[in-house]
């Protein structure tokens, strides 16, 4: 299926280039310093990217940072209850993406999300009956 709008805005998606992390992945920043690290042959300890099962459900991919960022971001959000609390243990380590790589992905410019986090959220928010 061919997406085109937003499935939380409706408005109309782009394609950019992303990392891998699905939360912060459209960081132009963080674009630049993966291309930079690719041309060079060499990923920073502090540019990594793991697929993980978040909430014993869902598999996602995210960055270090975001990893750990999760803990401060709306429970709400994702169909938890205003008190639940999201921590790095929510995540299950699964395996490393050794060799991270420029993706395309649709990005919706008004949620400022990229579609497959957008995705990540609808699903945790099915799940949760929100």
């Amino acid at each position: 299926m061919n997406i085109t709008n937003c499935p939380i805005c409706f408005e109309e998606l782009d394609v950019i280039e992303t990392t891998p992390c699905m939360c912060c992945g459209n960081d132009e920043d963080k674009i630049s310093i993966l291309k930079k690290d690719i041309e060079e042959g060499f990923i920073h300890d502090t540019n990594t990217f793991a697929i993980y099962r978040a909430f014993e459900k869902i598999e996602c991919v995210l960055c270090d940072i975001c990893t750990y960022d999760f803990s401060t971001m709306n429970s709400e959000f994702f169909g938890f209850s205003k008190n639940k609390s999201i921590w790095p243990d929510n995540f299950q380590f699964l395996k490393s993406i050794e060799s991270p790589t420029i993706e395309k992905d649709k990005y919706c410019s008004s949620c400022h999300m990229r579609l497959s986090f957008i995705n990540f959220t609808l699903k945790l928010r099915s799940l949760n009956n929100a």
